[in-house]
Formats: structure tokens, C-alpha cells, sequence
């Protein structure tokens, strides 16, 4: 993929996770997906990343991901974003709480 086409993809899984559709986001996602959540284990092929999807999205009342810039090295794509996360009471937060993250990810897009 050159530059335009990965940072399309980006913003597609973006908008996509952010929709909470997990089945448009799982069609995104090669067989062999490997996905990670903070310092959780890695959850490795399809299935078990469809079902740490569906529990981490569980926690959450929605998304709202901005993205501010990329940069991509090969397969490699820096994102710096802001992200707001409206959590569920399950997290002891009110469904009002928004709750920013650090600002920069770094994926390996192949």
C-alpha cells in the first residue's frame, strides 16, 4: 500500500471501531490478527480478536477518535490521535465520564 491508501485504512478502522461495528472492523483484519489491549496478552487469529473486541466494547458506552497526524515507515505507522472514551458504570465511572488516552500508536499494518 503507498501513504494515501494506509492512511485511508487508518482512518477506516478508526471510524469503523468508533461505530462499534465489529464485524466491519473484523473484515478488516487479516486471519492471522494479532491485537492487544494496554498490556493485556495478545489475542492472536480472528476469533479471539472478535471476542476482545466485543468485551472491551462491552465497557464502553462509545468512541470518539481524532486523528492528528501519521507518519508511515514500510509497514510500520505512527498515529498521533486523541481519543475520548464515554465509559460505563462497569468501570465505575459514570456514563457521562469522557476519558482521554495518550495521544500516539504505533502500528504494523501489513
Amino acid at each position: 500500500m503507498n501513504h494515501t491508501e494506509l492512511s485511508d485504512r487508518v482512518r477506516q478502522i478508526f471510524a469503523v471501531f468508533d461505530g462499534q461495528d465489529v464485524a466491519a472492523f473484523t473484515a478488516l483484519m487479516t486471519e492471522d490478527v494479532q491485537f492487544r489491549l494496554g498490556n493485556a496478552e495478545a489475542a492472536q487469529g480472528k476469533p479471539a480478536f472478535v471476542a476482545e473486541v466485543e468485551a472491551f466494547l462491552a465497557s464502553v458506552a462509545r468512541f470518539d477518535h481524532k486523528i492528528l497526524d501519521l507518519w508511515i515507515d514500510g509497514d510500520v505507522t505512527v498515529i498521533e490521535r486523541r481519543r475520548c472514551s464515554c465509559l460505563t458504570s462497569r468501570i465505575r465511572r459514570t456514563s457521562s465520564s469522557w476519558v482521554g488516552d495518550p495521544p500516539a500508536q504505533c502500528w504494523q499494518l501489513v
